[in-house]
C-alpha cells in the first residue's frame, strides 16, 4: 500500500510538471525568439546608421571595420549601390549561409546599400536553455520533495491499518484483551470496531470454553477417581476372594482406559485451539510485572527467573492468570512483591509472594468462598484457579507464613500435569 501511494503521489509530481515545462518551454521559447527579434532589428537599424556616417566621411567599408561591429553568433552583410559585397562574421559563425531558423533583418541605406544583420540559432537556443536551467532544477526539488512528502504521507495512512495487522496478530494468539487504538481514518476505524467486536466475541467463547472444560474435568475426573480408590480398596480387603480381585482388577483396568480417554476428548479440545503456541513464560512473567510496576508506584517488584521457560499454551490465559495473582497481592498483600519462574523439568512453575502473612489454605481456590472472607484476599484467585485448570495446569497454596501461590503448567515434553 505505501509504494502503491508513494508511486501515485510522484507519478502525478511528474505528470504535472512534465505538463507545465513543455508549456512554459514553447512560451519561453516564444518571447525570447521575440526579444532576440527586436535586438537584431535594432541592431541591423543601428548598424546601417553606423554605416551611413561613414559613407559621407568618405571611409571605406571594410570586413575589418564590420569585425568590430559583430556580436556572438552575428553575421554581417553590406552591399553598396554599386553591388559590392562586404561580409564579417563571428567565430561560431564561420560560413555566410543562413539556417532557417536564424534571425536575419535587412536595412536599406540612404545611398542605396543594403545591411543584413543575421544571428545563428544557437544563441537563441542557448538562451533558452539558460532560461529553462532554473525550472528544470526546481521540477527536480520538486520530484524529491514529491517523493519525501509521499513517503510521509503514504506512512501516516497506512500506519493505522499496520496497527490493525498488529493487533490482528495478537487476537489470532489469543490475546482478547489487546488494546486496538481509535483513529481517524473512517476505514481504518470501521476495521477496528469490528476487529474489537471479534475479539470480544472471541473471548466470549474462550472463557465458556475454559469454564466447560473446567467444569467437565472436575465432573468426569473426580467420580472416576473416586470409583478407582474404592476398586484398589476393594482389591486390598482380606474378605476378597482372588477370583473377586482379578475381576475387580480388570474392571480397573477399564476405568484406567475410560480415565485416558477422557483426559485426551479435553486435551485434544484445547491442542486445536488456534491460540495455542510456544511462549517463553519469563518474558511474560517480565512484562506482565513491569505493566504493574507502573500501576503500583508505591510496591517494590522483584522478578527471578531471566533464562526462557518455554509453554505450549495460549498466551492471553496465562497472562491474565498472572494479572490475577498480582493483582490479589497489589490490593490485600504488602511489602516486596516477588515473581519466580523455575523450569521444573515435567512443569513450569510461577511463584508469586507478597510478605503479607498467610490467611488461608486451599479453599480460596475454590469459588464458594467468595463471601468476603480471607479479608478480600481470595478475590480473582480462584477464577484464575479454573483458568489454570483449563490449561491442564493449577494453582497451589504453598504451605509457608509469607502468602505465596504458585502456579503451575505443563511442559512442552508433555501434555498435561500429573497428579
Amino acid at each position: 500500500m505505501r509504494e502503491r501511494l508513494i508511486a501515485a503521489f510522484v507519478g502525478l509530481t511528474i505528470l504535472s510538471i512534465t505538463v507545465f515545462g513543455v508549456v512554459l518551454a514553447y512560451r519561453v521559447a516564444d518571447q525570447i525568439r521575440a526579444q532576440e527579434t527586436r535586438k537584431v532589428e535594432r541592431s541591423v537599424a543601428l548598424l546601417a546608421v553606423i554605416v551611413e556616417d561613414r559613407e559621407r566621411a568618405d571611409l571605406p567599408i571594410t570586413p575589418g571595420f564590420l569585425d568590430d561591429l559583430l556580436n556572438v553568433g552575428e553575421h554581417i552583410e553590406y552591399i553598396d549601390a554599386e553591388g559590392v559585397r562586404v561580409e564579417a562574421q563571428a567565430d561560431d559563425h564561420a560560413d555566410g549561409t543562413h539556417d532557417r531558423d536564424d534571425l536575419v533583418a535587412r536595412q536599406r541605406t540612404a545611398d542605396g546599400g543594403t545591411v543584413t544583420l543575421s544571428r545563428t540559432a544557437e544563441v537563441i537556443n542557448g538562451r533558452v536553455s539558460d532560461a529553462l536551467t532554473p525550472v528544470v532544477v526546481l521540477g527536480v526539488v520538486l520530484v524529491g520533495f514529491a517523493v519525501a512528502a509521499g513517503w510521509l504521507a503514504a506512512r501516516s495512512l497506512s500506519r493505522p491499518f499496520r496497527d490493525l495487522a498488529e493487533a490482528a496478530t495478537e487476537v489470532g494468539k489469543g490475546r482478547f484483551d489487546v488494546e486496538i487504538p481509535h483513529h481517524p481514518v473512517p476505514e481504518a476505524e470501521a476495521i477496528g470496531q469490528a476487529l474489537r467486536q471479534s475479539a470480544a466475541d472471541l473471548s466470549l467463547a474462550a472463557r465458556r470454553e475454559r469454564e466447560f472444560n473446567a467444569h467437565a474435568s472436575h465432573e468426569l475426573r473426580t467420580p472416576i477417581t473416586a470409583m478407582r480408590l474404592e476398586l484398589e480398596d476393594l482389591i486390598l480387603w482380606p474378605e476378597t476372594t482372588p477370583e473377586v480381585a482379578e475381576q475387580l482388577t480388570r474392571s480397573l483396568a477399564q476405568l484406567g482406559r475410560l480415565s485416558e480417554t477422557v483426559t485426551r476428548l479435553l486435551e485434544g479440545t484445547r491442542d486445536h485451539r488456534p491460540d495455542r503456541v510456544t511462549i517463553d513464560v519469563a518474558a511474560l512473567a517480565r512484562d506482565t510485572v513491569d505493566r504493574w510496576r507502573s500501576r503500583a508506584r508505591r510496591r517494590t517488584f522483584v522478578v527471578d527467573g531471566a533464562a526462557p521457560v518455554g509453554v505450549q499454551l495460549p498466551h492471553g490465559p496465562i497472562g491474565r492468570i498472572l494479572d490475577a495473582l498480582l493483582e490479589n497481592a497489589v490490593e490485600h498483600g504488602s511489602g516486596t512483591i516477588s515473581v519466580t519462574v523455575t523450569d521444573q523439568q515435567k512443569y513450569v512453575e510461577v511463584q508469586v509472594a507478597d510478605e503479607g502473612a498467610r490467611e488461608f489454605g486451599d479453599e480460596v481456590l475454590r469459588r464458594r468462598v467468595h463471601d468476603g472472607s480471607s479479608n478480600g484476599r481470595a478475590v480473582g484467585v480462584a477464577g484464575a484457579a479454573e483458568l489454570a485448570e483449563s490449561l491442564g495446569g493449577h494453582l497451589r497454596i504453598q504451605d509457608v507464613p509469607a502468602t505465596t501461590i504458585s502456579l503451575l503448567l505443563p511442559a512442552p515434553s508433555r501434555d498435561r500435569l500429573g497428579a
